[in-house]
């Protein structure tokens, strides 16, 4: 399975980087998250509860980051186990961009001039915002797989879009508060 694609965040690069890195920030924007814990400067651990139709799964995991190149890219390696739903493995490219005001979408550009054209005091400049780049692989077995790849991407694409829209809150509500 394989899903990319890019988000515009209105919130400089920096508050993104520090949020994608806070596992206390990072948490609530995953999906039945119940841990997410950093034990080294590049292992998290996390447990999962995915739902898939009528079936819940939980898995229990690590994530390695490589290739980090602070606040612009790095790699997310993954994999979970769970007793009955099998393995998930998976791999992320992550590159953050900076973009200015004209590159955020118009209902992104209309939320903000509601609040008065700024946000946390920051003008319309060049580096107003971040587009989050991602690139991921992933791989599925054991009873996780007999779900069949169609339903799998599907459920992911859902996953991912909640996701980014609540990682885009989070770093938002960051910027607004002068983060």
């Amino acid at each position: 399975m394989e899903i990319k694609g890019s988000e515009q965040i209105a919130a400089p690069r920096a508050i993104v980087w520090r949020v994608l890195n806070d596992t206390t920030s990072l948490q609530p924007c995953i999906d039945g998250c119940e841990k997410l814990e950093r034990v080294s400067e590049n292992r998290i651990d996390a447990v999962l509860r995915v739902r898939l139709g009528l079936i819940n799964l939980r898995f229990h995991g690590s994530l390695l980051l490589s290739d980090i190149d602070p606040p612009v890219s790095y790699i997310i390696a993954g994999e979970g186990r769970g007793a009955l739903s099998g393995l998930a493995t998976g791999k992320t490219q992550v590159r953050l961009e900076e973009i200015g005001w004209s590159e955020l979408p118009a209902a992104k550009r209309r939320e903000i001039e509601k609040k008065g054209g700024q946000v946390a005091g920051r003008q319309k400049s060049a580096r107003f915002a971040t587009r989050l780049v991602y690139h991921m692989h992933g791989t599925a077995g054991g009873k996780l797989a007999q779900f069949g790849s169609k339903m799998l991407g599907a459920v992911a694409g859902k996953i991912v879009a909640r996701f980014f829209a609540r990682l885009a809150a989070a770093c938002e509500a960051e910027a607004e508060r002068g983060g």
